[in-house]
């Protein structure tokens, strides 16, 4: 039996994308987001990425904004006092 590539498709989420393309644009501006660098960043070939993402530049956007909107709290705690001074 082959040995899986060193860009196997093995253990890569749809998370695992997201989470890779904000560090990308964290690092590098949202200019340098596209399926190839988050691709090259996870170690897998672009095809997995495309996989989760969509097939183009737009599907990764709207996973990372999915993603970092999934991060934020609604919830309020506390007066409002005390979150304004926050």
């Amino acid at each position: 039996m082959r040995e899986p590539a060193a860009t196997s498709h093995r253990g890569v989420t749809r998370q695992a994308v997201a989470e890779a393309a904000a560090d990308l644009v964290a690092t590098d501006g949202l200019e340098a987001l596209s399926v190839r660098q988050v691709a090259n960043r996870l170690g897998v070939w672009p095809t997995t990425v495309m996989h989760h993402a969509g097939g183009r530049r737009d599907g990764l956007l709207a996973l990372l904004i999915e993603h970092l909107a999934a991060g934020i709290c609604t919830e309020l705690q506390g007066s409002w006092r005390a979150r304004l001074v926050e």
